[in-house]
């Protein structure tokens, strides 16, 4: 079984998927594809846990694109498990269903906040991104990527190789 973890980020959301089967993981990771809820790709953290991005954009946001394809992944397990006969003549079909199966489980997902939780996958513009009570030297070290301008940029920097006018002790 998946748990799915979400982490609002503004417009986008971060999908945190996790279990101890890989395939499975990939595969609703797919599914989230498929059903447009992503273009990313998936990250692997660990080997049971993975995240992707869920973007939004002028027209709707990450978390609505989640539920979306949500709603298309309910309705298409619905009309599988069903053969489709089952909806014939109700009104709407399977879609009006589809939707609170969707939402339900939607509105069921953990939603993850605080710096505790802050992940550690490819964000946006590539963050220093490092809950503050696992080393002694985070926030140092945070300092001295931001004074030479990789806190919130590449690797190099704006100043290269430049020593640190910062010294620990």
């Amino acid at each position: 079984m998946i748990e799915i973890k979400l982490q609002h980020h503004g417009k986008d959301t971060a999908v945190i998927l996790e279990g101890d089967d890989q395939q499975e993981i990939t595969e609703r990771f797919y599914s989230f594809w498929n059903h447009g809820a992503t273009n990313g790709e998936l990250k692997w953290q660990t080997e049971t846990r993975a995240t992707f991005w869920a973007r939004g954009n002028k027209k709707e946001l990450g978390r609505d694109k989640l539920l979306k394809a949500m709603e298309n992944a309910m309705l298409f397990k619905l009309l599988n498990d069903s053969g489709g006969v089952a909806w014939k003549g109700v009104k709407g079909g399977a879609l009006p269903a589809a939707k609170i199966i969707a939402q339900e489980w939607y509105d069921g997902l953990e939603n993850l906040t605080g710096e505790r939780h802050l992940l550690v996958i490819q964000p946006l513009y590539n963050p220093y991104q490092e809950p503050f009570d696992t080393q002694e030297s985070v926030g140092f070290n945070f300092l001295q990527k931001q004074e030479h301008g990789t806190a919130d940029s590449d690797a190099v920097g704006r100043f290269g190789g430049v020593a640190s006018s910062l010294e620990k002790g």
